[in-house]
């Protein structure tokens, strides 16, 4: 019976990710630092105004044996076609470096 409510309770999980993450399209930036603050930078070329929600930043450490991993933060922003869009992040920069950042718009 443990068993049966364990998968009951991953599979309910599971579900409930896969159900947030539809409706929400990828949209590449611009990683850049300077000083101890980076800031993603995108340019909407799309034509429509967007409903950016989220920005996610892909860190990776530089030495060490440690997997990468997000940083993800919510923005509640639109950007109009043409109209450049700017997010930071307060993770701490020391040994780690930056792969991408992309923003997290509604469809």
């Amino acid at each position: 019976m443990k068993k049966f409510l364990s998968f009951l309770f991953v599979a309910a999980s599971t579900v409930s990710v896969s159900a947030h993450a539809i409706g929400l399209e990828s949209f590449y930036g611009r990683a850049v630092q300077r000083g101890h603050v980076l800031t993603c930078f995108y340019e909407n070329t799309t034509g429509a105004t967007q409903n950016m929600k989220y920005v996610v930043f892909n860190f990776e450490p530089i030495s060490g044996d440690s997997a990468s991993y997000d940083v993800q933060d919510r923005i509640d922003q639109t950007v109009g076609p043409g109209e450049t869009l700017s997010a930071r992040t307060d993770q701490p920069l020391g040994s780690i470096r930056v792969n991408y950042c992309k923003y997290l718009a509604s469809r």
